[in-house]
């Protein structure tokens, strides 16, 4: 099988794992969730593979891999603890729908596969922090204009632990920015440590 047959595979598994999704959502009535980073994130983490623009699939990465990472942890310990430690998974127990179980484990699975095929590649460039924080902000709004408080979706109205007033829309910017930023770097220093094997 040829690197383009693959990456297109690969391509069309994300978009579509995004596409039903955004499906499911719709079907739920929850049409927010279309912007929720985690569904973009797939949807152009499947083109960027396809058309293999991996400077797309990179940004995607930078946003989901921190978030995704907690979203797993929390996840884990939930299966081992019988409830969440953190609160993120809880909706997996609040709403008993297998497709969104089985939907959800996008977090566990899209940052290692993307992250391994990208440092196959050795392709990791730094325009891609650029992408994801026009992404971050542009998201940002997106969520405040057609979502509701009460949703809270990407977590851009209120952070559900902390009172932050009102330098809560700065702090978040500022904390995804960094957390992109520094999820760079580390995959960097993978694909180079790749390199030298």
């Amino acid at each position: 099988m040829t690197n383009t047959n693959l990456d297109r595979k690969i391509g069309f598994f994300f978009l579509f794992w995004g596409l039903i999704s955004w499906t499911a959502a719709i079907l739920r009535d929850k049409p927010e969730l279309l912007v929720a980073f985690c569904y973009i994130g797939l949807v152009l983490i499947g083109i960027g593979f396809i058309f293999k623009i991996h400077l797309l699939v990179t940004s995607q990465i930078l946003i989901l891999a921190v978030p995704s990472i907690i979203w797993s942890f929390d996840f884990i310990y939930a299966l081992l603890a019988g409830e969440s430690l953190l609160g993120i998974v809880d909706y997996l127990f609040d709403e008993n729908l297998p497709i969104v179980h089985l939907l959800s484990l996008q977090h566990i699975f899209t940052t290692p596969i993307a992250v391994y095929f990208l440092t196959l590649k050795k392709n990791v460039n730094r325009k891609a922090i650029f992408i994801s924080w026009f992404e971050i902000i542009a998201v940002y709004f997106a969520s405040r204009n057609f979502t509701s408080e009460y949703s809270n979706i990407n977590w851009v109205y209120y952070h559900p632990w902390f009172d932050l007033g009102r330098a809560y829309p700065v702090i978040w910017i500022l904390t995804l920015f960094s957390m992109s930023a520094v999820s760079y770097y580390i995959i960097k220093k993978i694909s180079f440590s790749s390199e030298k094997k």
